[in-house]
């Protein structure tokens, strides 16, 4: 373990380090190349967010939905059990993967 140390202690003496002024301008280049990249990714981020808004407005949407898409739990109930009482009346259970046909909209009808 000691002839390791020694021996890098031994290499480190051969290392050329860089001067005060060489290593003042390879900071410097650091530094121009991490602010260029840094303008160049926020001014891509820019572009994207622009482009998406710019789609989405194509588009219609509506944050909340109208109230006669909603459905309330009254009715919720009646299309629960007027489909218990067809599964019920066909022989059909509710477990399963089996497709008995029934298809239910929102107004609280059950069609075959």
């Amino acid at each position: 373990m000691f002839k390791f140390l020694r021996d890098a202690q031994a290499e480190l003496e051969h290392v050329v380090w860089p001067t005060p002024n060489e290593t003042k301008k390879y900071m410097m280049y650091n530094i121009v190349v991490i602010v260029v990249v840094t303008v160049l990714l926020m001014a891509l981020g820019f572009l994207i967010q622009s482009g998406l808004v710019a789609v989405r407005g194509l588009f219609p949407h509506d944050i909340v939905a109208p109230a006669s898409d909603t459905v309330t739990q009254g009715e919720l109930d009646d299309i629960t059990e007027a489909l218990e009482q067809k599964l019920s009346q066909s022989g059909a259970t509710n477990t399963g993967s089996t497709n008995t046909g029934i298809t239910i909209d929102l107004t609280g009808a059950i069609a075959e």
